[in-house]
């Protein structure tokens, strides 16, 4: 397992990162509603009364991290791991690529678990080879 750096610039960077998440998914379009825990971000999707998300950020070997969790209930946060987003800490823009990787992985989550569905888009089949008896 990586070791997570506890340092205060390092300290400083996680909370910069997720000040600037804060900021991004409140003013994002559908925009969320959301609060800075101590241990992370709590986000609520305004199109769902139930779908919330908590980001937890950390420094671990030189790499932002975002571990991404959702669930139906702003206090059982880590219900469901969606994934987790690196991105190394010293590229150049990295809190801005580190922001759309995190908006990437939650707008997909979004997409999957969203109720209406396209009238006009069919079930898609997946065809299964013969295995052999």
């Amino acid at each position: 397992m990586p070791d997570t750096e506890r340092t205060p610039d390092g300290d400083r960077l996680v909370n910069g990162v997720i000040s600037s998440q804060l900021e991004h998914f409140r003013r994002s379009d559908p925009p969320c509603r959301g609060i800075q825990l101590p241990e992370g971000l709590i986000l609520r999707h305004t199109q769902s009364p139930s779908l919330y998300f908590f980001l937890r950020t950390l420094i671990e070997n030189g790499a932002i991290w975002t571990h991404i969790f959702a669930s139906d209930s702003p206090y059982d946060r880590q219900k469901a791991a969606i994934g987790s987003v690196s991105t190394p800490m010293f590229d150049v823009g990295a809190d801005y690529t580190h922001l759309r990787k995190v908006e990437d992985l939650i707008r997909s989550w979004v997409d999957f678990i969203q109720e209406d569905v396209e009238p006009d888009r069919d079930f898609e089949s997946f065809t299964l080879k013969d295995l052999p008896h």
